[in-house]
C-alpha cells in the first residue's frame, strides 16, 4: 500500500492539526458493502446501522455531514437524546475500524461536535472511480482510450449499489447508477463494434441481457454478433430462448425486426463447414461456408442506389422508428418531426408512412420543398400559394387558391382560411400532410413566419380538440438544428408533437441487407472490414453491397477503392469534402476531430451532424459518421 502525507485538521473539543501519513482506504459500495484498510477487509459490522452510516459517508464522500442530519436519516424513530447517544455509538464503532488504536496518527473519520465526514485524502470508492471513467469518456481524444474508459467502468460495476440495504436514499441511486452503466456498456459495444472487434463486444452484448432480460435490442446485438464472429448457430439458439422466454412468461412473440433478423440468418445458412475444402484460411481461421443465395429478380438488381428507396423494394430495411411513425399517423397526432442526417432514409420512412394513410383512406398530401422553383422562395405569398396548389391538385379539388387569395389578408391568414375552409371542410377524412426537406425554409427570410403558422396549427387543435386542426397531421422530415435558426420557442413546431430520431443501419441491420444482397459478404473477416469502413451508413452499406453483389467486387478491392477520385464513391465524398472545405469555420472544426479534439463550437458541432459528417452527442463526443469519412477529409484537407 502506497502512503501520503498529509495535514488534517480536526476540531473536536479544540482545534487540533495533526500531521500524519495515511495508508490508502478503499471502499466498495457495489454489490455490496467492504472496506479495505490497508489490505485488511471488513465486511461486517459491530451493528447494521454502523455499515448504513458508513455507507452514506462514503458515498458522499466529498462533503461533511450535519449530526442532525445523520440522526434525522438513520435515526429518524428517536428522540433528540437517544439519537445523538446512538451516532456517537456508531460513530465510535466506525473509528475503530478507520482508525484502530494500533495507528493512533491516522485519522480517517474526522468529526466534530457539528459535523461529521471521511478525509477524502487516501479515500477512494468504486462508485467514483466509475463515475469519473464514465465522465471522461467525454474528453477522450481515440476511440481507443474511450474504449479502454468504458472497459474500466464496467469492470467497476460489481452488481447494483449496496444490495441488501433498504433506505431511502438508496434506490434512486440504485436506479441511476444502474441505467448510467447500462448506456456504458451499450457505448462501449458500439464504439468496439465500430472498431471491428467483435468477440469483445459480443461479450459486452451478453452482460446486457443480464440488465434486461427481455430487451429484443440487445438480443438483436447478441444474435448480430454472433454471425460476425462465424458462430451463427449462437444466434440461432438465442433466438429460440428468446423466443421461448417471452411466451412463457410474456405471452407473446419476438418483435417482426427480430424475427426478420433470425429468418436472414437461418434462410442464409451461415455454418462453419470443417469438411469442405477451403474451409480454412492461410492463417487458420474458420470461414462461413457459403450461403444461400436468394432468388433475385435481374430488375431487382439493377434498382438504383440513392434517393428515396421505391415502396416495393427488397431493399428497405424497416428500423423501430418506423412502427413509431406509422403509430403517430394512425393516431391523428398533430405534428410528426422524423430528424435524421442526410441519406439516412427520412423520405423513404415517409413515403411509406404516407402509403399507409392513403390505404387507410386518409386524404394524404407530400410536399418536397426540394422540387420547389428559386421563385417559389422569394417571399412567403408565393410559396404559400405554390403550396396550397399542390394541395388543391393532389386532392382534387375544385377551389382554386387563387380564386380565395387575399392580399389585403397577406399570406399566411389566406392560407390558413383557404386550408381551413376549402380544403378541411371538404374532407370526409383526416388529412395527412407530408412535408419534406423543410430544412431549406431555415435560410429563408420569412422561414420563422412559415414556422410560426405550422405552431399555431398545433396550439389552435390543443385549445379546440373538436375544431377542423383535429383532422390535420403535419409529418416533417428534417436534418437541420431548428433551434439554431428559431429563437422563439413559441413560434416553432420542432419543440412539440412527436419527435422521432431515425439513426444510421446497426450491424444487424447490415448483416440482414447483406443477405438480401445475396450475402456478398461471406465471412467474419468481410463482415468485420466492411462495417468498420462505412459504420451504418444506409447509403454507403446499400452501394457498398449493390457494387458487390452485381459486379462480384470483393471485399478487398472495395477496401482499397472506397476513396479513390475515379470510383462509384468519388461523388459522395468530394461532396463531403467540398462542403467542408469552402467553410473555414468548418473546415477547423474537422481538423480538430481529425487531430481527436472536441469540436472548437457548438454552431459547428450542429452543422456537421446535420449535414451526416459528424455523429455524437455533444462537441465532447463528435466523432465521424464512419471511418471511411475521416480518412478522405484526412487525405482531402492535408
Amino acid at each position: 500500500m502506497g502512503h501520503e502525507r498529509v495535514k488534517v485538521e480536526v476540531d473536536a473539543g479544540g482545534n487540533t492539526d495533526m500531521d500524519t501519513t495515511l495508508q490508502k482506504c478503499r471502499i466498495e459500495l457495489f454489490g455490496g458493502l467492504c472496506l479495505d484498510v490497508g489490505g485488511l477487509r471488513v465486511t461486517r459490522f459491530r451493528t447494521r446501522k454502523t455499515a448504513e452510516l458508513l455507507a452514506y459517508l462514503a458515498y458522499y464522500s466529498r462533503r461533511t455531514h450535519p449530526r442532525e442530519v445523520l440522526i434525522e436519516l438513520h435515526w429518524p424513530e428517536c428522540d433528540s437524546d437517544s439519537g445523538r447517544h446512538n451516532l456517537s455509538m456508531a460513530l465510535s464503532s466506525l473509528r475503530a475500524v478507520l482508525d484502530p488504536p494500533e495507528r493512533s496518527n491516522e485519522v480517517r473519520l474526522v468529526a466534530d461536535r457539528y459535523t461529521v465526514g471521511l478525509n477524502p485524502v487516501g479515500l477512494a470508492t468504486d462508485v467514483a472511480e466509475f463515475e469519473e471513467a464514465i465522465r471522461s469518456t467525454s474528453q477522450a481524444r481515440t476511440d481507443g482510450d474511450r474504449i479502454h474508459l468504458l472497459e474500466r467502468a464496467v469492470s467497476l460495476y460489481s452488481g447494483e449499489l449496496l444490495p441488501g440495504y433498504y433506505q431511502d436514499w438508496i434506490f434512486p441511486e440504485q436506479q441511476r447508477l444502474e441505467e448510467t452503466y447500462s448506456q456504458g456498456l451499450r457505448q462501449l459495444i458500439l464504439h468496439l463494434n465500430r472498431a471491428g472487434d467483435f468477440v469483445r463486444a459480443l461479450k459486452y452484448a451478453l452482460i446486457c441481457l443480464t440488465i434486461d432480460p427481455f430487451g429484443e435490442e440487445a438480443h438483436r446485438d447478441v444474435m448480430s454478433l454472433y454471425v460476425a464472429t462465424g458462430q451463427p448457430e449462437g444466434a440461432l439458439r438465442q433466438y429460440r430462448k428468446l423466443e421461448q422466454k417471452l411466451r412463457q412468461e410474456l405471452q407473446t412473440e419476438p418483435e417482426e425486426e427480430t424475427q426478420a433478423l433470425f429468418n436472414a440468418i437461418e434462410s442464409s445458412a451461415l455454418k462453419v463447414d470443417r469438411a469442405i475444402a477451403g474451409s480454412r484460411t492461410d492463417r487458420g481461421d474458420l470461414q462461413l461456408s457459403q450461403p444461400a443465395v436468394p432468388s433475385i429478380a435481374h430488375d431487382d438488381w439493377l434498382e438504383p442506389v440513392g434517393g428515396a428507396v421505391p415502396l416495393d423494394s427488397r431493399f428497405y430495411l424497416t428500423r423501430p422508428t418506423d412502427a413509431e411513425f406509422h403509430a403517430a399517423i394512425a393516431r391523428h397526432d398533430s405534428i410528426v418531426l422524423v430528424k435524421g442526417s442526410r441519406q439516412v432514409g427520412k423520405t423513404s420512412l415517409l413515403a411509406r408512412g404516407l402509403d399507409r394513410a392513403r390505404r387507410a383512406g386518409f386524404g394524404v398530401v407530400l410536399s418536397h420543398f426540394q422540387l420547389l422553383n428559386s421563385s417559389h422562395f422569394e417571399c412567403a405569398d408565393a410559396l404559400l400559394l405554390a403550396l396550397a396548389q399542390s394541395i388543391a391538385e393532389q386532392l382534387n379539388l375544385e377551389a382554386d387558391p387563387a380564386d380565395h387569395w387575399d392580399p389585403r389578408r397577406g399570406a399566411t391568414p389566406s392560407f390558413r382560411r383557404y386550408l381551413r375552409r376549402e380544403v378541411l371542410s371538404n374532407l370526409s377524412a383526416p388529412m395527412v400532410w407530408g412535408l419534406d426537406g423543410v430544412d431549406l425554409l431555415f435560410s429563408c427570410s420569412f422561414g420563422s413566419e412559415i414556422f410560426g403558422l405550422f405552431r399555431s396549427w398545433y396550439d389552435a387543435r390543443a385549445l379546440d380538440p373538436q375544431g377542423p386542426w383535429a383532422g390535420l397531421t403535419l409529418a416533417m422530415a428534417y436534418s437541420t438544428e431548428a433551434h439554431l435558426f428559431i429563437s422563439d420557442v413559441n413560434q416553432s413546431p420542432f419543440n412539440v408533437g412527436t419527435r422521432l430520431s431515425l439513426d444510421d443501419f446497426t450491424l444487424a441491420q447490415v448483416l440482414d441487407l447483406n443477405w438480401r444482397y445475396g450475402s456478398p459478404l461471406r465471412d467474419q473477416d468481410a463482415v468485420a472490414r466492411f462495417y468498420g469502413l462505412v459504420s451504418g451508413h444506409p447509403y454507403l452499406v446499400r452501394r457498398g453491397l449493390h457494387e458487390m453483389a452485381v459486379h462480384g467486387v470483393g471485399i478487398a478491392s472495395f477496401a482499397a477503392r472506397a476513396s479513390s477520385d475515379d470510383w462509384i464513391l468519388s461523388d459522395h465524398l468530394h461532396r463531403i469534402a467540398g462542403l467542408v472545405a469552402k467553410d473555414a469555420e468548418l473546415r477547423a472544426s474537422v481538423q480538430a476531430v481529425l487531430n481527436g479534439a472536441p469540436c472548437p463550437t457548438r454552431e459547428s458541432f450542429y452543422r456537421l451532424r446535420s449535414a451526416g459528417v459528424l455523429v455524437g452527442d455533444s462537441i465532447h463526443d463528435a466523432r465521424f459518421r464512419c471511418p471511411l469519412y475521416a480518412d478522405h477529409l484526412r487525405a482531402y484537407l492535408a
